[in-house]
């Protein structure tokens, strides 16, 4: 296997493992959605800045992984540019992105 492919390959399973850290984060936040409603008696008037706070941190934890995730590095040239949505094509050398060895 060839540089290009086998950088590809692990460009791939590292925007999987992204999805997944933005999966796990929604979950996590969600579960302390749950545990301030469960405790929502005990949490009295600070109920209401509570799930304020659940649901900035819900924000801002999304808007932090989620920052890089256009961003490419080219593994011919090492240019890092951002590709779009469908695909994207290196402004160096050409390059395409998930391209195979030439």
């Amino acid at each position: 296997m060839g540089k290009h492919s086998a950088y590809w390959r692990e460009y791939q399973q590292a925007q999987v493992r992204g999805a997944l850290k933005i999966f796990a984060v929604i979950v996590g936040w969600i579960a302390a959605a749950i545990l301030a409603v469960l405790m929502q008696k005990a949490l009295a008037g600070a109920f209401p800045y509570v799930m304020g706070g659940v649901l900035l941190g819900v924000a801002v934890s999304i808007l932090y992984l989620s920052r890089n995730v256009y961003k490419v590095t080219c593994p011919e040239c090492n240019t890092r540019y951002e590709r779009s949505k469908w695909g994207g094509q290196c402004p160096s050398c050409g390059l395409k992105l998930l391209q195979p060895d030439p």
